[in-house]
């Protein structure tokens, strides 16, 4: 509800995508997360990952490079990242 709770943002976008769900929204919430932490790994994940469960494959690698590149051990990221 608070476009300043940039966690909960990126949680909630997180969780929709996760499901398949309301991806619309996950991509506001995640875009919304990246302007206010644009260099934060998990922020860059959620993003990319919306834009996969979307198949913007294109649009996910660039926040998944940066994910990855900011966390070299997060397999999750890196997961994400062959995805795309």
């Amino acid at each position: 509800m608070d476009p300043r709770a940039v966690v909960a943002s990126n949680n909630l976008a997180w969780m929709y995508a996760e499901r398949g769900e309301q991806l619309d929204q996950a991509l506001q919430f995640a875009r919304a997360a990246k302007a206010e932490l644009p260099d934060e790994p998990e922020v860059n994940d959620t993003l990319g990952y919306v834009y996969l469960k979307k198949n913007l494959g294109s649009l996910a690698i660039p926040p998944l490079q940066q994910a990855v590149a900011t966390n070299l051990k997060n397999p999750v990221f890196r997961f994400h990242l062959g995805q795309a």
